[in-house]
């Protein structure tokens, strides 16, 4: 079997198969969604200045990924995270 987390099999599923083109930053958007939901990844972050054209095309993508790997697929405890969890750790 292979080790691959989930998140990058996922991932190449979608990105793997024709489909309109996407940014590199939408495309980290949903990858580092999916890591957080489907492999638990913590402190994961939005590389880009708040209010920029990457940090919006970041945010596209992190819709995708919660939509390719939704509530119910979320790790344990995920979506119960407490207002101190920083929102980066909700994607």
């Amino acid at each position: 079997m292979d080790a691959r987390p989930l998140a990058q099999e996922v991932f190449n599923t979608a990105f793997g198969r024709p489909r309109n083109a996407r940014s590199d930053e939408y495309k980290l958007g949903v990858l580092n969604c999916l890591k957080v939901r489907l492999d638990g990844a913590r402190n994961v972050t939005c590389p880009y200045p708040e209010g920029s054209a990457q940090a919006d095309a970041y945010y596209a993508g992190v819709d995708e990924g919660r939509s390719l790997a939704p509530v119910d697929q979320a790790p344990t405890g995920f979506d119960d995270a407490d207002d101190e969890t920083p929102l980066s750790l909700r994607l």
